[in-house]
Parts: C-alpha cells; sequence; structure tokens
C-alpha cells in the first residue's frame, strides 16, 4: 500500500484541505468529511473505510476535532436557565430563549438589561449610561438636567429653570411699572444651590406704589426667600417688621397713611431689590417654586 496525497478524489467533501489517503491505487471517490487532523485508511479488501485522528485531535463521528472544540452538544455548558448550548462546528454555542439576551454567558431579560453601557439606550437628556448588575443606569446627565429618582427607565427627569446662581449674575426682572406683576417658576434640583433675581420698581409718591413679592412652592417643598438692596449688605430692614426681610415667603412695602391726609407720607423708593430664593430643609428635588412680583 502507498499514500496519495491529492484532492482530486475528494472534491465533494465539506471540509477543506487535503487528507493523506492510505490504499492501493485504485479510484476511490469516498466522500466522507475530514480535515487536515486526520487520515483515511481504505481496506480495498473489505470495503472498509477508516479515519484515524492526529496526535491532539479525537474523532467525532465522521470528522477530527481538536482539544479546543466539542463534539456533541451535551460537551457544553448551558447557562443556569432561559437558554441552551449547541456544539456547532467544534464550537459550543449558546441561546438564550425569546425576550433574553446572552451576557456572560448568561441569559438576562432583554427588557432594561445590559451587558455593557453600549446596550442601554441613551434616554431622556442623559449624556453617559452605565451597566451594573446586568441593569442599566445613569452615568451623566446633560448640562442643566438631574437624574434625581435614581430610575434609568426616565432618564435625567428634572430640568434646572436656567435662573443666576449668585446675586452679581441675578436673573433681570426688568423694570416693573405701577400696577404690574410679573411671575418666575422655577426649581432648585441641587442641594445648597439658590436662584437669585434682580426687579426695579417704577416709582410713584402716591399711595398705588406698593412693592409685594410672593413666594409660593408645590406641596411637600419647603422654599424661602431673602431679600436685598444689593449684593453686599445684609437683608433688608423693614422697620417694626424687624428680620422680615429673611427667610420669609411674602413680602412688601405698603404707603404711609391716608393720601388726603396731613400726616401722609410717600413711601420712600425701595430701588432695585435683589431676591434669593434657597431650600429651607430638605433633600433636592423636583419640586418648582413660584416666584410674584407686584407693584
Amino acid at each position: 500500500m502507498r499514500v496519495l496525497s491529492t484532492c482530486a478524489h475528494f472534491l465533494a467533501l465539506a471540509w477543506a484541505g487535503c487528507a493523506s489517503v492510505t490504499g492501493s491505487d485504485t479510484d476511490m471517490g469516498v466522500g466522507v468529511p475530514h480535515d487536515m487532523a486526520g487520515q483515511f485508511v481504505v481496506d480495498l479488501a473489505n470495503a472498509d473505510l477508516t479515519l484515524t485522528c492526529g496526535i491532539g485531535f479525537r474523532l467525532c463521528t465522521d470528522h477530527c476535532v481538536g482539544p479546543n472544540e466539542c463534539c456533541l452538544s451535551s460537551e457544553c455548558t448551558p447557562p443556569a436557565q432561559h437558554g441552551a448550548a449547541t456544539c456547532t462546528k467544534g464550537q459550543c454555542v449558546i441561546s438564550c430563549d425569546s425576550g433574553y439576551m446572552l451576557c456572560g454567558g448568561m441569559c438576562i431579560p432583554g427588557q432594561g438589561a445590559c451587558c455593557s453601557p453600549g446596550d442601554c439606550p441613551t434616554l431622556n437628556n442623559v449624556a453617559v449610561t452605565t451597566c451594573m448588575g446586568a441593569m442599566c443606569g445613569v452615568g451623566t446627565c446633560k448640562d442643566g438636567f438631574y437624574d434625581l429618582d435614581n430610575y434609568y427607565g426616565n432618564g435625567c427627569e428634572c430640568a434646572d429653570s436656567g435662573f443666576a446662581k449668585s446675586c452679581p449674575a441675578a436673573t433681570s426682572l426688568g423694570t416693573l411699572a405701577t400696577g404690574g406683576t410679573t411671575a418666575r417658576t422655577g426649581t432648585l434640583p441641587v442641594a445648597g444651590v439658590e436662584n437669585w433675581f434682580a426687579v426695579i420698581f417704577a416709582y410713584t409718591t402716591l399711595v398705588s406704589y406698593h412693592p409685594h413679592v410672593t413666594l409660593t412652592a408645590s406641596a411637600g417643598e419647603s422654599m424661602i426667600m431673602d431679600l436685598y438692596s444689593n449684593c453686599s449688605g445684609s437683608t433688608l430692614a423693614c422697620g417694626t417688621e424687624g428680620t422680615m426681610s429673611a427667610a420669609t415667603n411674602d413680602w412688601e412695602v405698603a404707603g404711609g397713611g391716608a393720601p388726603a391726609s396731613l400726616m401722609y407720607q410717600a413711601t420712600p423708593s425701595v430701588g432695585t431689590l435683589y431676591i434669593k430664593v434657597r431650600r429651607a430643609s430638605g433633600a433636592a428635588t423636583c419640586g418648582t417654586y413660584t416666584l410674584t412680583v407686584l407693584n
């Protein structure tokens, strides 16, 4: 017997490459899959065809597999639940049930689950997502937005109102004419942060000059305001009201007596009023406040 090294007899084979075949020089026309890891041994007298695998390889039905390859699906480790493992072309392949996704050899729920941050869609105002414990989360919010409820499903749900955070940069409410009203609604989603406003009350010596500022907050919120005449001094003095320009929700200046009386004294001009809105207590939330200014 002699070794034939030719591919001519094996053109119909599914596995690529040539095989070393031992047998006579009679045309053997065999069609059994094989690879370079083994050789066919043919006994023409007994019409017997045997595949012998090389060192480090093993026989798997009609082909040879390497030391790190599987032969049967039973050799593959399936996920603990919600999936199965099969052996395909020498490799263990894990497939998950419908509604689950593969992550590190496990099948995890596909809805809201992740294997890496890339599996997490970027939701409402989220800049960076995270994946921890197979669950998507918010890593970083876009500027001006905050994730206060720690719930990924609604992203960074709280928007900062964008009002000034310091007295020198106070948000201007303009000049308020006599009888005029203006209002602003905002949020304080960060602990320790303040909102600052500046307003000028158009002055008149008549009794109609009546600067008045109120602050209301949504249910469960504790917000107060302090009022100043400039950015460097203390809160405004209010005569007999003492310190009521600090930590208050209602501030006003009234006229001095009946207009027709000889004792009538016009209310002095308040000038520019600086209003600081702050949280009195409690953790930061997305609750709102409304600042109303009247003249």
